[in-house]
C-alpha cells in the first residue's frame, strides 16, 4: 500500500474515532443559528469539497460543500455539547449587535504566503480603511475577521477586498443594520425590589451579553465588577434583573450599557436605558425562610441618612415576649441599616418571627417571616 493511502486512511480513522468517542456525542442535537460569515471562491472558481477546521487538537468547524457550517462546543473537559448549523450569510446584511463577522476564502494555492482583507464603510470613503491581516485555518483556507467597532459602528455598506499575496482575487460589499430594540421602566419604586432590563434583536452567534448598571450618586461607585452577564430568554433576546440591594438602595436614576460579546473576546455598545427610582422608606427580608439556614436579614432603606441609631427587636408569638430580643442595626449605606436574625436566640423555635424597627426610638416599619423545617 502506497505511504499516501495510509496516510489518508489513519486520519480518516482518527476522524472517526474523535466524534463518535466525545462521551455526550450521542444525544447533541444540531441546532440551527443565524451566521456571521461570508465565504469566497478565490478567482471565482467554485471549491464544493469539505473542510475541517481544528483548534488545539478538535474539531471545531467543518464547512460543508454547499458552505453552509457546522460549529462544535465543547465543555472544559473535551465533551462534546452542541453541534450548531449555520448558513452562508446571503445577502450579506448583519446588526451592528454581531460584534464581528468573518470572511473566508477558499482555494488558496499552498504558495500564498499572505492573505490581507482590507475593509473600509461607504460612509465618508476610505477615512476608517483597515488593513485586516488574514489567518490561515485550514490547508487553502484563510479567515479574516471585521470588528464592527474598529468603523465607529457605522451602519449602511462596508466594503472588503481580498489580496493574496498583493494580488486582488475577491471583493465583498456587507450592510451593517441597527436592530436592537430595549425595554425597561421609565420609573419605578424601591418598594418594587428590582426591575428588568430587556434588549430584543441581538444576534444570535453573539456568545453573551453584559449590562453594568451604576446609580448617578457617586458615579460609579456601586458598578457590579466583573459586568454581569444577562440572560438569554429567546434566540435574540436577553434581559437582566437590577435587584436594588446591589446599589445601596440609592433612589435616583439608574444607569445600564449594554454591551455584546463575541467567540473572540470582542465587545461592542450596543444600547442602554436609564430608570428613575423614586425613593420612600422600605423593609426587605424574607417572607418565608427554613430553620435550617440559621438566621435571615432584615433590611430597613430610605431612612434619614442623619439617623443614629436604628433597633430591630424581634421575638416570636409563643408565650407573648419570652424570648425578646433588641437587636442592634448596623448601618449598611446612607439610610440603609440591617439586623441579623438569629434562630437560636429565639430557642430555634418555628413558625411566625416579628420584627419592629424603631429609628432613633421612633418606630419606621415592620417584618414577619414564617419560619418553617
Amino acid at each position: 500500500m502506497k505511504k499516501s493511502m495510509i496516510v489518508t486512511l489513519l486520519a480518516s480513522v482518527f476522524l472517526t474515532f474523535f466524534i463518535f468517542n466525545t462521551k455526550t456525542s450521542a444525544a447533541v442535537v444540531l441546532e440551527g443559528v443565524d451566521s456571521n460569515y461570508i465565504i469566497k471562491d478565490m478567482n471565482g472558481t467554485p471549491q464544493r469539497q469539505k473542510i475541517n477546521i481544528y483548534n488545539q487538537s478538535r474539531l471545531e468547524m467543518e464547512i460543508l460543500p454547499d458552505n453552509s457550517m457546522i460549529q462544535y462546543t465543547y465543555d472544559a473537559n473535551g465533551n462534546l455539547l452542541k453541534r450548531s448549523k449555520a448558513t452562508p450569510a446571503e445577502p450579506y446584511i448583519f446588526s451592528t449587535s454581531v460584534v464581528s463577522y468573518d470572511i473566508y476564502l477558499k482555494g488558496v494555492p499552498d504558495s500564498v504566503k499572505t492573505v490581507r482583507f482590507p475593509t473600509w464603510t461607504e460612509y465618508n470613503q476610505q477615512d476608517d480603511l483597515e488593513w485586516i491581516d488574514g489567518v490561515k485555518v485550514a490547508p487553502n483556507l484563510w479567515r479574516g475577521t471585521v470588528v464592527v467597532s474598529k468603523h465607529r459602528m457605522e451602519t449602511g455598506a462596508y466594503v472588503t477586498h481580498v489580496y493574496a499575496d498583493s494580488n486582488a482575487v475577491a471583493g465583498v460589499t456587507t450592510q451593517i443594520k441597527n436592530t436592537q430594540t430595549v425595554r425597561a421602566p421609565q420609573t419605578v419604586g424601591l418598594d418594587a425590589e428590582y426591575y428588568e432590563v430587556v434588549i430584543e434583536g441581538v444576534s444570535r452567534t453573539i456568545q453573551e451579553v453584559k449590562f453594568p448598571t451604576w446609580t448617578e450618586k457617586n458615579d460609579q461607585d456601586d458598578i457590579e465588577r466583573p459586568y454581569v452577564i444577562g440572560e438569554r430568554i429567546g434566540n435574540t433576546t436577553w434581559k437582566i434583573r437590577i435587584p436594588f440591594s446591589k446599589h445601596n438602595y440609592e433612589a435616583g436614576n439608574y444607569f445600564t450599557h449594554i454591551y455584546a460579546h463575541d467567540k473572540y473576546g470582542n465587545s461592542n455598545y450596543i444600547g442602554g436605558t436609564s430608570v428613575a427610582v423614586k425613593g420612600g422608606v422600605g423593609v426587605s427580608g424574607p417572607k418565608t425562610t427554613n430553620i435550617s439556614a440559621g438566621s435571615y436579614d432584615v433590611l430597613i432603606y430610605g431612612l434619614d441618612p442623619n439617623i443614629k441609631r436604628v433597633q430591630f427587636p424581634t421575638w416570636t408569638p409563643n408565650k407573648e415576649q419570652d424570648d425578646l430580643e433588641w437587636i442592634e442595626g448596623v448601618k449598611v449605606a446612607p439610610g440603609v441599616w440591617k439586623a441579623t436574625v438569629l434562630f437560636q436566640r429565639h430557642n430555634s423555635e418555628v413558625g411566625s418571627y416579628i420584627t419592629d424597627i424603631y429609628a432613633d426610638n421612633k418606630y419606621v416599619g415592620g417584618l414577619v417571616c414564617n419560619v418553617n423545617r
